[in-house]
């Protein structure tokens, strides 16, 4: 018996755990009292002890658990679909023109005056098609990542892409992206993202620049993070004070402070997982009757997020919803505590396949790569059972990032 998950994508999740529970946990230590007022804290920290046990469990059952074999061809022809050139430089054409049509009906001020469920047809199809894209990209990088070729085609695919995703940012998460579809677009996506030994005051630019070149775009993440949620104006005048650093620390504590409400909310009334599960499936039907032009009215608990909204925060916004992250999610599948199983199992699923195309390239990867790796696995940590959601961006994303693993795995088995 041996590990199966392997060391570079063991790196991935552990950074993941770092960013979005060691360092909410380590303020709350030294600045006991910043959550508190925003979240409905425990008085107590029993639930962040979950982090570490279930990573444990996952560690010892990819020793105990062999490999299940099942027919991957319909995942396979996904990742080859979406890997298509022909196909997406169309899709990029379509994304320009909804591109143009959304930036001049909004700005980056949308989330803050628009509804996304109230938005219309036209935000629903700028936001799905965001989401394909953004799976290209990360498809885009574990090919670069194991040696294949990046052709002039889809270079200026990745073009198109970049002047619509620049036109449709509303999240620091478009940030990053646009920085990497930058890189592909530039040809820079191999310095920056695979190390290369290089001698001379020439060689330690090179090595250094990009360091210096993702640590601005970096800030400029964090930023229009803050600003999506503060302002533009506020976060200016918040940049240079501590309190931008609190603002940062809570904007990425949502899946830290879920675990631990949910956790004791869920566990005193066991009620609230299956109403939350109920209310998911009713938005699923609502969805698919809207495709089908009966409209339908939208459950006051419409899923996992909105039930986890409700009960993280004092003040409760309407039409909002807050993803438990992947941890929380344990207490919110039903007939607890079957959920300690279940996303051991999923995370075990989800880091051997990624490791897969990691393993071979992990002498190779800068120091750049792995945090850029945790943001492209982000909706795959964030709750499982929302993934069920088939007329949703986050599906889009999910079920196109499995397909490139697959995919790509499925070149290498031939080309390797």
């Amino acid at each position: 018996m041996r590990a199966e998950i392997s060391r570079p994508a063991i790196i991935v999740f552990t950074i993941f755990i770092v960013i979005y529970y060691g360092l909410p946990f380590l303020t709350q230590m030294v600045f006991p009292g910043r959550f508190e007022y925003y979240f409905n804290m425990p008085n107590h920290l029993f639930f962040v002890l979950w982090v570490p046990a279930v990573f444990l469990l996952v560690l010892i059952l990819d020793i105990l658990l062999p490999r299940v074999n099942f027919n991957k061809t319909l995942l396979v022809a996904v990742g080859r679909l979406a890997s298509n050139e022909s196909l997406n430089f169309v899709l990029a054409l379509g994304f320009l023109v909804l591109a143009l049509i959304f930036s001049s009906q909004y700005s980056y001020s949308f989330r803050h005056h628009v509804r996304f469920q109230e938005a219309g047809k036209l935000v629903m199809l700028v936001f799905g098609i965001k989401a394909y894209f953004s799976s290209m990209v990360f498809g885009l990088l574990l090919m670069t990542l194991n040696g294949f070729y990046i052709t002039k085609f889809q270079r200026l695919i990745n073009v198109l892409v970049l002047i619509s995703m620049v036109l449709t940012a509303t999240s620091s998460y478009d940030v990053l992206f646009i920085l990497i579809i930058l890189l592909f677009c530039i040809k820079l996506e191999k310095p920056i993202f695979m190390t290369k030994k290089s001698n001379g005051v020439v060689g330690f630019i090179k090595t250094n620049f990009k360091y210096l070149f993702v640590g601005v775009f970096g800030f400029l993440a964090l930023f229009m993070g803050v600003a999506n949620k503060y302002g533009v104006e506020t976060s200016t005048q918040l940049l240079f004070s501590g309190e931008f650093f609190f603002l940062v620390i809570r904007r990425i504590s949502m899946w830290y402070v879920s675990l631990q409400i949910a956790g004791e909310s869920i566990l005193n009334d066991l009620s609230i997982s299956m109403e939350a599960n109920v209310g998911l499936l009713q938005d699923i039907f609502r969805r698919f009757s809207i495709i089908l032009g009966q409209p339908a009215d939208k459950p006051e608990i419409w899923g996992i997020n909105r039930m986890n909204h409700t009960i993280v925060y004092p003040v409760i916004t309407s039409h909002a919803g807050s993803s438990p992250g992947l941890f929380a999610t344990i207490f919110y599948i039903p007939f607890f505590p079957s959920g300690i199983v279940v996303v051991s199992l999923y995370i075990i699923f989800i880091l051997r396949n990624f490791g897969d195309l990691l393993k071979y390239s992990r002498a190779n990867l800068s120091l750049v790569s792995y945090p850029l790796l945790v943001l492209f696995l982000g909706v795959f940590f964030e709750s499982p059972i929302e993934q069920i959601n088939l007329i949703g961006k986050s599906f889009i994303y999910f079920i196109i990032s499995l397909g490139w693993i697959f995919f790509i795995k499925h070149r290498m088995s031939y080309e390797k």
